[in-house]
């Protein structure tokens, strides 16, 4: 409730005599919908207004809607996991035949991706570093040189927040085995403009190196099992 009027709050500045409360005078289960309500409208029973006026607040509201859904889909609630691991989360149990969803299509997962390379390269250009992207070939994405020393470089985007991040197998390995010459770059809250032309902008990038990984912070989502009939 309290995410939804956040992110309403303007929304709603041009739909007149909403309301954020509302007492539905009754006992049990009303008191649950009064509060986790974001924000309603209300019509006295003796004098509810005419269709069209009803079909327009209607309307208003389910637009608004639609706004929360696209920040539910772009990982911005409270605590969301990054919307790549909400995808393949998506994507096993679509495997598995269960499960629906909306996600990040390819081309915005591009736009956001691109977006914080640029940002990272930067970054790590201000701190005086070389910076190579390896991100084609190697398991992780910039090779950074100063002063006669590497830095591996895992570069991370999100549209959500910085709650969580999908790792390959590889580039935990890669980073357990280069630590501590190596770095995350995270850029959460990026901007995306959604559509077939998708662009991305703005987030907090920060800088993390050398970069531990702890394994009571991995969470495995997937397994390969060997010979399952066996």
């Amino acid at each position: 409730m309290r995410f939804a009027r956040t992110q309403l709050s303007s929304a709603f500045t041009g739909v007149q005599d909403t309301e954020t409360r509302i007492n539905l005078a009754a006992p049990g289960r009303a008191k649950a919908y009064e509060k986790s309500t974001a924000y309603a409208k209300f019509y006295p029973a003796d004098a509810l207004p005419p269709e069209p006026v009803l079909l327009d607040d209607l309307s208003a509201f389910i637009q608004r809607l639609g706004q929360l859904y696209e920040a539910i889909d772009l990982g911005q609630t409270p605590d969301e996991d990054d919307p790549a691991a909400v995808d393949l989360e998506r994507a096993i149990r679509r495997w598995s035949r269960a499960g629906q969803g909306r996600g990040l299509s390819g081309p915005e997962r591009n736009a956001v991706e691109c977006h914080a390379m640029d940002l990272a390269a930067n970054h790590l250009k201000s701190l005086g570093f070389r910076v190579r992207d390896v991100s084609g070939s190697e398991s992780f994405d910039f090779l950074a040189k100063a002063n006669g020393k590497s830095l591996f470089v895992e570069v991370k985007g999100t549209t959500g927040s910085p709650h969580s991040i999908l790792l390959t197998a590889n580039e935990v390995s890669l980073h357990r085995d280069q630590y501590p010459q190596n770095a995350l770059v995270l850029v959460h809250g990026i901007n995306l403009v959604r559509g077939p032309n998708p662009r991305a902008s703005g987030g907090i990038l920060e800088y993390v190196s050398p970069w531990l990984l702890k394994t009571d912070a991995l969470r495995p989502m997937a397994y390969t099992l060997i010979d399952p009939l066996k």
